[in-house]
């Protein structure tokens, strides 16, 4: 199983073989570590978010379009459920505005000793709805956009990571944005 291509191993791990997945998560078991790891700097928390994103992997191989990009569908579903366990524990929140128009990243950190229940509320909202909106992305697209607004990663980075062209980046990125101005609109 160790010279099958990725595309074929992901074709054999949807046929219910087992093994043939397994060798895709010996192949990629160091890089999910190493974002993980690079993200939570905890490694016990790393482990476990790994197996989750793992999971998640398994659960939705079927999603997977193009068999040959594995390793970045991959490597997105980790980063996924990474900056999803550091929100959760930081209690940040991403600006619909920040994936809206065009900005970078924009966090609101919620310190301090006088907090408004109301403006916590608002954007306990907000995040819902951004989350929502950027999950209902095509997961190519989605990739994409968290990259470039979570990990701040430009467009050559996002590139490389995800081993297509940056105009293919550009172009995710322009739908994304179309898709969610649309979301926000209705």
């Amino acid at each position: 199983m160790q010279k099958q291509t990725d595309r074929e191993l992901v074709i054999l791990a949807r046929a219910g073989d087992k093994e043939a997945f397994g060798e895709l998560l010996g192949r990629y078991q160091p890089m999910a570590l190493r974002i993980a790891q690079g993200m939570v700097r905890q490694e016990e928390v790393a482990r476990e978010l790994v197996q989750e994103a793992w999971l998640a992997a398994y659960l939705s191989l079927h999603q997977l379009r193009d068999e040959e990009r594995f390793k970045g569908w991959l490597y997105s579903i980790v980063l996924n459920v990474c900056r999803s366990y550091v929100r959760d524990q930081r209690g940040t929140t991403l600006s619909l505005e920040a994936m809206l128009g065009g900005v970078r990243y924009d966090t609101v950190a919620f310190s301090g000793a006088s907090i408004d229940p109301q403006e916590m509320a608002e954007a306990h909202e907000l995040r819902q709805r951004m989350l929502r909106a950027v999950n209902a992305l095509w997961p190519k697209e989605r990739a994409v956009t968290l990259l470039f607004y979570c990990e701040q990663l430009s467009i050559r980075e996002i590139a490389a990571r995800l081993e297509i062209s940056e105009s293919a980046v550009k172009s995710r990125l322009f739908q994304a944005r179309k898709r969610l101005r649309t979301t926000h609109k209705s």
